[in-house]
C-alpha cells in the first residue's frame, strides 16, 4: 500500500512562482536565436512512498507548469505561437529508512532504553520516509504563426490556469 500525506498540498499561486531561496519554481534564459530553455522544479514532495501514478502526476504537473511559462516567454518576445523542441524529466524519488524502536512502554508508546554508545541489539528501520523531487526542462522555438506541431500561447496560457485553479465560489 502507497501513501503520500505528510506533504501539504499547495495552491497554485504557491507554487507557480519564480525560482528562488524555496528551490522551486520557473526560470527562463535563451538558447540560442528566438529559442528558449524553460526550467520548471516543483517543490519537494513527502511522504511514506510514491506510486508510479503519483510520480506520473507530478511531472505531468511539472510539464504543465513549465508548458505555461513557455507560453508567457512567447507571448512577452511577440510570438503568438511556439514549438517543444526537446524536453527532458528529471525526477528523483529516494526512500529513507526511518528508526523504529522494538521497545514498546505501555503508555507512553515506542521507547529505548539509553544506551550511550548504540543500541546492544543493532537497529531497527523501515523504509517509511521518501521524497519526490520533479524538474521538467524544455527547449522551445518562437514561432511567429501557428504551425503544426505548434502550442498557441495564449491558449496554453487559458487552459493551464484553468486546470490548476478553482473557479471562485458561486454565491
Amino acid at each position: 500500500m502507497t501513501m503520500t500525506g505528510c506533504s501539504t498540498p499547495r495552491s497554485f499561486q504557491d507554487i507557480y512562482v519564480p525560482f528562488g531561496p524555496n528551490s522551486y519554481g520557473y526560470a527562463e534564459q535563451p538558447a540560442g536565436e528566438r529559442r528558449f530553455q524553460v526550467n520548471y522544479v516543483a517543490p519537494l514532495q513527502t511522504g511514506f512512498s510514491f506510486a508510479q501514478q503519483e510520480t506520473d502526476a507530478g511531472v505531468a504537473r511539472a510539464f504543465d507548469l513549465a508548458l505555461l511559462r513557455s507560453a508567457e516567454v512567447s507571448a512577452a518576445n511577440g510570438a503568438p505561437a511556439f514549438r517543444v523542441v526537446d524536453r527532458v524529466n528529471d525526477v528523483n524519488v529516494r526512500n529513507y529508512p526511518s528508526y523504529r524502536d522494538p521497545y514498546w512502554y505501555p503508555g507512553w508508546g515506542w521507547r529505548r532504553p539509553y544506551y550511550p554508545y548504540g543500541s546492544r541489539y543493532g537497529a531497527f528501520y523501515d523504509d517509511s520516509y521518501a521524497t519526490l523531487a520533479v524538474r521538467v526542462t524544455l527547449t522551445v522555438e518562437l514561432l511567429a504563426a501557428m504551425e503544426s506541431g505548434g502550442y498557441d500561447a495564449q491558449n496554453v496560457q487559458v487552459t493551464v490556469r484553468g486546470r490548476y485553479t478553482a473557479p471562485p465560489p458561486q454565491p
